[in-house]
Formats: structure tokens, sequence, C-alpha cells
């Protein structure tokens, strides 16, 4: 059984392989594809970005938000001709080297991911490492409280 919301809409949609036969598309919004209340302990419900975005040259614009990844997928890295990504509200600590070869990545959105955002040590190191990406550290919501 596929998880549902409260207003029992179906969540976590599978992303068709054939997205990668779309070659004019410029943006794709995928926000919110995986649902933050299922158990991805069970990789029944934890669904993936297909390979296939690495065929969509004319991609410039990826928002992956509010999608519950610990970790960027490695496909996002294979997609050429990226300009923006929105990782924002994910569960991110860090983001991976393999980023620097995208050569027209120009901005990420990572507000909400607060092992990034609320730590201005965070900040400082992946601004110096990634010299040529603007970065929105922004918060909606108020850090939590470490413990």
């Amino acid at each position: 059984m596929e998880p549902h919301n409260g207003n029992g809409c179906s969540m976590n949609p599978q992303i068709p392989e054939s997205i990668g036969n779309l070659a004019n598309l410029n943006t794709l919004i995928l926000s919110g594809a995986q649902d933050p209340d299922s158990d991805f302990s069970n990789l029944k419900f934890r669904r993936t970005l297909p390979k296939s975005l690495s065929k969509l040259k004319k991609l410039e614009f990826l928002d992956v938000s509010r999608s519950d990844y610990g970790v960027v997928p490695d496909i996002i890295t294979k997609i050429p001709n990226i300009k923006k990504l929105n990782l924002s509200y994910n569960n991110l600590s860090d983001l991976p080297d393999s980023l620097l070869h995208l050569k027209k990545l120009s901005e990420v959105i990572l507000d909400g991911n607060f092992d990034i955002t609320c730590s201005k040590k965070k900040q400082m190191e992946l601004t110096k490492k990634f010299k040529n990406i603007k970065f929105n550290f922004d918060n909606e919501y108020d850090c939590p409280d470490k413990k």
C-alpha cells in the first residue's frame, strides 16, 4: 500500500525513465516527491530519480526540495547544463565534491537543511569550496534546539 497524506492523495510518485525523452525540458519541479512521513527504512517507499535525467541537456533548473534526501542523489551531478538547484528542506548535512564538475551551476538553494543552515561554520566551508555558486542558506522556520 502506498503512503497517503492527510487528504487521501497518494504520495511518492515514481518518475518514469521516459522523462529523459523530454529533450527540450528546461525546468523540472519535483518538490515533495518523497513523503517525509513515510518509513524510508523500507526501500519500497523510497523513490529514486531516474538515470535518464542525465539526458536532459537543456535542463537548467531542478527542484527536489522537501524530498527527504540525506545526500544529494548522484544523478543530479550528471545533469550537464543545470544552473539552479533547489535542495531546500531535505536532510542534507553536506554537499558532494562532484557538484564541482557542474560548470554551469551557479545557484543552490539549501534553506531548511538545518545541519547546514544553522551552522555558520558549515556555510563558510561550502562557500569556500564552491566559489562559483551562490547559496541560499535561509530558513523559513527557526533552527531546532540542539540537545
